[in-house]
Order: C-alpha cells, then sequence, then structure tokens
C-alpha cells in the first residue's frame, strides 16, 4: 500500500477514516437518564485514590493488574522487533505479513475461538488462552529461520492472546461492585496501559544487545510464569463459576 499510494497517501487516508469515525459516533442518539446521579463531594484525587486501594486489596484483581501490565511492556517490545524480525526475514513486506498476523490472530482468538470455548467457565479458558499463548510463544524461538513457520506460530500466540482479553473485564466486573467498577477500570488500564510506551522505550534501547531470539524466549518465560501464577493462585478461583 505505501508503494502504491505513499507515505502520504496513507497518512490521508488514516485522517479521513478518523473523520468518517467521528460523523458516525456524531449520528448516535443517546437518551440522558432522568434521575442523575448525586455527586460527590470528594476531591477528585481521592476518588481516584479509591480504584488503586481495591485494586491493591484485591488480589485477583492485583495479579490481572500485575500480570497485564508487564504483558503490555513486552509488548511494547514486540512493536520495536517486529521490525527487526521483517529485516531479518527480507525487509518491509515481511514486515508487513507479521503485523497482519497479529492482527487477524487476535480477532480470530477473540471471536472464532471464543465461540468454541464459550461453554467453558472463565477460569478454564483464561488458563487454556495462557498456556496456548506460552506454546506458541515459546514455538516462535524453534522456527526462527524459518519464515512461514515463524508466520503460522506467531499467528497462532495472538489468537490464544486475543482469547484471554475477552476475560479481562468480566473478571474485573465479576470481582468489583458495580458502584465502583468505573474507578477501579479506570485505574487498571491507566496501570496497564502506561507499560506500552515504558517497554517500547525500553527495548527500543535494548534492540542492539538483545538477541532477537532471546526476547521471544523471555516473552514466552514471562508467559509461562502468568500461567503459573492463575493456575496456582487461590483467588482465581472465585471465577469458577463465572460464564459468559
Amino acid at each position: 500500500m505505501i508503494g502504491l499510494l505513499s507515505v502520504l497517501g496513507i497518512l490521508i487516508a488514516d485522517a479521513v477514516t478518523f473523520v468518517v469515525t467521528v460523523l458516525t459516533f456524531n449520528r448516535i442518539k443517546v437518551h440522558e437518564p432522568h434521575h442523575q446521579p448525586a455527586e460527590t463531594s470528594e476531591p477528585y484525587f481521592q476518588q481516584v485514590l479509591v480504584g488503586f486501594k481495591i485494586i491493591s486489596k484485591n488480589r485477583l484483581l492485583g495479579l490481572l493488574t500485575f500480570s497485564s501490565a508487564v504483558l503490555n511492556f513486552f509488548f511494547g517490545g514486540l512493536n520495536t522487533y517486529v521490525v527487526l524480525f521483517g529485516r531479518h526475514f527480507g525487509g518491509s513486506i515481511y514486515y508487513g505479513i507479521l503485523e497482519s498476523m497479529s492482527a487477524v490472530g487476535t480477532l480470530v482468538g477473540m471471536t472464532l475461538l471464543y465461540r468454541s470455548l464459550k461453554r467453558l467457565s472463565v477460569r478454564v479458558a483464561y488458563l487454556i488462552g495462557n498456556l496456548g499463548c506460552t506454546i506458541f510463544m515459546f514455538l516462535t524461538v524453534v522456527t526462527f529461520n524459518q519464515f512461514w513457520a515463524f508466520a503460522v506460530v506467531y499467528l497462532g500466540s495472538f489468537i490464544f492472546l486475543g482469547l484471554t482479553q475477552v476475560y479481562e473485564t468480566p473478571m474485573i466486573q465479576a470481582s468489583v461492585a458495580a458502584d465502583q467498577l468505573g474507578k477501579v477500570m479506570t485505574n487498571f488500564y491507566t496501570l496497564v496501559s502506561i507499560t506500552l510506551p515504558l517497554g517500547s522505550i525500553a527495548f527500543a534501547y535494548l534492540a542492539d544487545r538483545f538477541d532477537l531470539r532471546l526476547f521471544l524466549f523471555l516473552f514466552g518465560v514471562f508467559d509461562a510464569v502468568v500461567f503459573l501464577l492463575f493456575a496456582l493462585s487461590r483467588s482465581f478461583r472465585r471465577v469458577d463459576d463465572l460464564q459468559l
């Protein structure tokens, strides 16, 4: 696409899609509730701290936040390393294929794989997603010198990652009172999102010092640690009966 339209053409097309999105959302009519919730007199900063306190005191929320934050740190690094993977295999075309594999894999995991495992409890399906992601991430190290084998395995890791992403929000909702959910979700995504750019910065500095396969291996090790933490956690058993 860059070769056909140029970088400027791609940027213009990207801007147009944002305009279309704004116009589309502008057509949505939302009926305001008749009874507005009573405004709290608590200072904003104190309200923000409530979410942090709930996450720190709830073992399941703490485990979810920790694992998601560190996972996002590695994904920040993957944003850097996927460019190097493309260069390793031969250029920008390979980089584009790997990027599409990650997007398609996440979509398949969040739709087709989720639907096929929908009858399972959240706990079992989430563990399957973590285990699958671990296995496929280790396999990327083994297939590193064969592009199409690597690409298929790379796709597989994102399929299982997409599955785990489906269950994060329901697990949080099941662990938090409805009136505190907004504060907890805000703090959860703040803590999780901030590690993504930090990972990009850190691994951009380490990219020339870290072997590509070593990065994938460390990613797989962390996925394995996350799987074990959830599998052994007693607090995670609270969602045994939760189904979507």
